[in-house]
C-alpha cells in the first residue's frame, strides 16, 4: 500500500436547488456543494473511494445519493482490511436493498435511486466498481481510459435511461467489478456525468496536465446545469508533495499546451469500450479485453508500446485500411 493525494469537489448545478451528488473517501461522506479539497491518504486505511449521483431530479435524488453514500462508507470502512470482490459485491447489493426498503417505509422516498462508481485499493491493484453511468478513469501514458461500464438501456446513446442502478426497485442486478493494475505513482479520476459528459474526455486530459488539476477540473464544471462531482486520486506527488507546495505558494493554473499529433491520433482510435485496454492478467476476466482476446502486453503501459500502436494506426490509415476508430490503444 502507499500514500496518495486525494482531491475532490462537488459542484451544484446552476439549475439545481440542492446537489444530488455525493462522494465517499474512506469513512468521510460529502453530500453538499463542496469546494476543492486535497487530503494525503494512506491507501491501507482508506479502502473505498466513490462518487454517487442521485436519480430523478427531485429531493429524493439528493436523499438517495447521501443515503447510499453513508451505507457504502459504513459497510466498506468498518475495518481497515481490503474487501474481497465477493464482499464488495455483497456490500453494493446491500446498499441498494436498504434504499429500496427505506423508500417503502417513507412514501416521499419511494423509488429513490442512485448511481455509484468507485474503487477499492488492494495489495496488487484496485478493484473498480460501478452501477449506473458514473465513471472511473485510470491514466495510462497521459491518456484517460474508462474502467467502468455505462448501464444504459437500448443503444446506450446519451440521454438513454439507466438499465440498472442502486434502489428504484432493482433487487436483482449485477454490479460491475474489475481488477485494474495500479502503481504507487498512478492517477485515477472518478466523476459523475455532470462533468465528463459535458466537457468530453479530451478536456479532462488537458485539465490533468495543468499545474493544479483539481482546480482545472473545478473550472470545467463552472456554469453547468447539472451537478458535477469529481475525485482525483494522484500518487505522482505522494513523496514530495510538489502539487500541494505549488498550491500553498499561490502558483496559478497554467493553460495546458495543445494536444500533440500523437495525442490527436490516440484520441481518434480510442474505442468506446476500453476496459480491455487496461486490465491485466490478474483481472477477473483473466487479462482479456472486451473482445475476449488476451491482451498481448498486459496492462499495455509504456510509451514505446503506445508509439508502436499509434504508428500502426497511421500505417493502416495511409494504406486505406479503415479509419481506425474501433482500434484499441
Amino acid at each position: 500500500m502507499s500514500t496518495v493525494w486525494i482531491s475532490y469537489f462537488s459542484r451544484k448545478g446552476d439549475q439545481r436547488d440542492v446537489s444530488q451528488d455525493a462522494l465517499v473517501v474512506g469513512s468521510v461522506v460529502v453530500a453538499q456543494h463542496a469546494h476543492p479539497m486535497t487530503l494525503a491518504v494512506d491507501t491501507a486505511t482508506t479502502p473505498v473511494v466513490a462518487v454517487l449521483d442521485g436519480v430523478g431530479g427531485q429531493v429524493a435524488g439528493h436523499l438517495a445519493s447521501v443515503t447510499a453514500a453513508n451505507h457504502l462508507a459504513g459497510l466498506l470502512s468498518a475495518g481497515n482490511d481490503y474487501p474481497r470482490p465477493a464482499e464488495l459485491r455483497a456490500s453494493i447489493v446491500e446498499v441498494s436493498r436498504r434504499l429500496i426498503d427505506e423508500g417503502e417505509l417513507v412514501p416521499d422516498r419511494r423509488g429513490m435511486a442512485s448511481t455509484v462508481a468507485g474503487l477499492c485499493f488492494t495489495d496488487d491493484g484496485v478493484d473498480v466498481f460501478n452501477v449506473g453511468d458514473s465513471r472511473v478513469y485510470v491514466e495510462r501514458d497521459g491518456y484517460l481510459c474508462q474502467c467502468t461500464i455505462d448501464d444504459l438501456a437500448g443503444d446506450g446513446a446519451e440521454g438513454s435511461p439507466l438499465s440498472q442502478c442502486l434502489g428504484a426497485g432493482f433487487r436483482h442486478f449485477e454490479p460491475h467489478i474489475t481488477r485494474v493494475p495500479w502503481k504507487p505513482s498512478g492517477l485515477a479520476l472518478l466523476c459523475t456525468d455532470g462533468l465528463d459528459r459535458r466537457v468530453g474526455i479530451e478536456r479532462l486530459e488537458d485539465a490533468l496536465r495543468a499545474a493544479d488539476p483539481i482546480l482545472a477540473l473545478w473550472s470545467l464544471a463552472e456554469g453547468a446545469d447539472d451537478d458535477a462531482t469529481a475525485v482525483l486520486i494522484d500518487g505522482r506527488f505522494a513523496n514530495g508533495g510538489a502539487q500541494v507546495r505549488r498550491r500553498a505558494a499561490g502558483v496559478a493554473i497554467t493553460e495546458p499546451e495543445g494536444p500533440s499529433e500523437e495525442l490527436r491520433d490516440v484520441r481518434s482510435i480510442r474505442s468506446s469500450s476500453v476496459v480491455g485496454s487496461i486490465v491485466g492478467p490478474d483481472s477477473a476476466d483473466g487479462g482479456r479485453g472486451t473482445s475476449g482476446q488476451p491482451e498481448p502486453d498486459g496492462t499495455r503501459s509504456g510509451r514505446a508500446s503506445l508509439r508502436r500502436r499509434v504508428a500502426a494506426f497511421r500505417q493502416r490509415r495511409s494504406d486505406g485500411r479503415g479509419d481506425g476508430r474501433h482500434d484499441r490503444i
